[in-house]
């Protein structure tokens, strides 16, 4: 069997957690004000449109539960996010947004899609960079087996 010249153009992960430290760090400043991590404007977002349980989120994200536990006690206190109990299942929490936690969602994930519009459109035709989108999310979606 013949081996694969090493080329870093062939590794998806390797370009692709490059390219995630990147838009990490960007957003990261634009972030700052706010007082939040990445992560935690991501439960914001995740949890806008309706309500979701810590595990979900905590899945999602790929969070360990003690770190999501701490991210999500920490939006609490910030009172940008409630934790109601699950009328389906009362073992769970469920997330729900504070009217001021909706806020800061939309300002942050407006913060982001420019701090990745900086970054990507130097590189990335509009074309290219609603393809690169489209892929990205496709994948999300099939790992996760979920719709978002």
């Amino acid at each position: 069997m013949q081996r694969e010249t090493i080329r870093l153009g062939l590794c998806v992960g390797f370009l692709s957690a490059t390219l995630r430290q990147k838009l990490q760090k960007s957003f990261a400043q634009h972030l700052a004000p706010y007082q939040l991590e990445y992560r935690q404007a991501g439960i914001l977002w995740v949890c806008y449109t309706q309500p979701k349980t810590q595990s979900f989120v905590s899945q999602l994200g790929e969070l360990d539960k003690n770190y999501a536990r701490i991210f999500v006690e920490d939006l609490q206190q910030k009172g940008l996010i409630e934790r109601v109990q699950n009328p389906n299942d009362h073992r769970e929490k469920l997330l729900i947004l504070t009217e001021s936690g909706k806020r800061v969602a939309e300002e942050t994930f407006a913060l982001m899609l420019q701090s990745q519009k900086e970054i990507l459109s130097a590189h990335l035709s509009k074309d290219e960079f609603e393809t690169l989108q489209k892929l990205l999310y496709k994948c999300f979606v099939g790992i996760h087996q979920i719709h978002v």
